[in-house]
């Protein structure tokens, strides 16, 4: 059973509304569904708390580290709709404890699983909610990376003619294209570019991560 057949069960779909969100949805249906409004996030949580008897959390649950949060790539985490909360070694391994949207699409727990390396314990979240949350959450993880002092300035070239009667127009742009690149993206690509490139491996950046989420919990 997936969200569309939960929700048509409860009354809350047609059958033909549920068809159509399965063939609309480009990677899942609770985000179609938020997107579209055809169902409240307040109804969709209600009828996934009855079915999978998981706990609800609210807007206050909804902050976790910025350690825990690495290990979840930005852009698949407004994807699935899902916030990684904290983390906990057991005799099983390392465990997950996220917020989900909908805790029905094995898909994409699958995807953040086999990415992690951990096992997943889910809590339920409003769509919407969990969506501010994710905007919330990493918008100020990266703003916390690369700020930087801001009375520093650029160390001039030794190339730049810096002479009292170069008084011409300047060739540098005023806007950058990267300025209009949310610094979330900024930072997945150079992750990209340096595994492309042979120079970290998935394995060493997902070490990593853990590794400084246990230096940040102990």
């Amino acid at each position: 059973m997936d969200l569309c057949d939960l929700l048509a069960q409860h009354g809350w779909l047609t059958a033909e509304q549920a068809d159509r969100i399965r063939r609309t949805a480009a990677t899942s249906q609770v985000g179609e569904l938020l997107r579209t409004g055809v169902v409240s996030p307040a109804a969709m949580v209600d009828a996934l708390a009855q079915h999978t008897g998981l706990r609800t959390l609210d807007a206050m649950d909804l902050k976790p580290s910025s350690q825990v949060v690495s290990l979840l790539p930005w852009d698949l985490a407004f994807k699935t709709l899902i916030l990684p909360l904290r983390t906990e070694v057991a005799g099983d391994g390392c465990r997950l404890h996220m917020a989900v949207a909908d805790p029905l699409d094995q898909t994409n727990l699958d995807e953040v699983a086999d990415l992690t390396g951990c096992r997943l314990v889910l809590a339920l979240a409003d769509a919407e909610l969990l969506k501010a949350a994710i905007e919330r959450t990493y918008s100020s993880v990266v703003t916390r990376v690369i700020a930087r002092p801001i009375d520093q300035q650029p160390v001039p070239s030794s190339h730049q003619d810096n002479s009292p009667h170069h008084n011409g127009p300047s060739t540098v742009p005023s806007h950058r294209v990267v300025d209009d690149v949310d610094p979330a993206m900024q930072i997945r690509a150079l992750v990209n570019l340096l595994e492309r490139s042979g120079i970290i491996t998935s394995e060493e950046y997902l070490d990593e991560l853990h590794h400084l989420m246990e230096q940040g919990e102990s």
